[in-house]
């Protein structure tokens, strides 16, 4: 599982800040993999203190592992977003 689905999974047991980092992240993929820990902290309304121990809290050695598996994962789903749209489609048998 990559660090998105252990985001989404680990929802259920995130502290209130925990949680609101995590949000953030997953509706900011792109712009957490590439931002500090001072520019994410005050995007998700919380400290870098609390960004350094949720990194821990997921398994990370550190914020940069964070954004390393973060930015791995963009791009795992931009190509598999764009495999999908290459895909030709399939004409639907018609029914009469």
């Amino acid at each position: 599982m990559d660090i998105v689905g252990q985001l989404q999974e680990g929802m259920r047991r995130f502290s209130a800040q925990e949680s609101r980092v995590a949000t953030f992240i997953l509706q900011n993929l792109s712009f957490t993999a590439s931002a500090s820990i001072d520019e994410l902290a005050a995007s998700a309304g919380v400290s870098p203190a609390t960004i350094t121990r949720f990194a821990r809290s997921v398994g990370c050695d550190d914020i940069r592992d964070l954004r390393k598996q973060l930015a791995q994962a963009s791009e795992r789903r931009a190509k598999l977003a764009y495999a999908g749209q290459r895909r030709p489609a399939r004409r639907l048998a018609r029914q009469t």
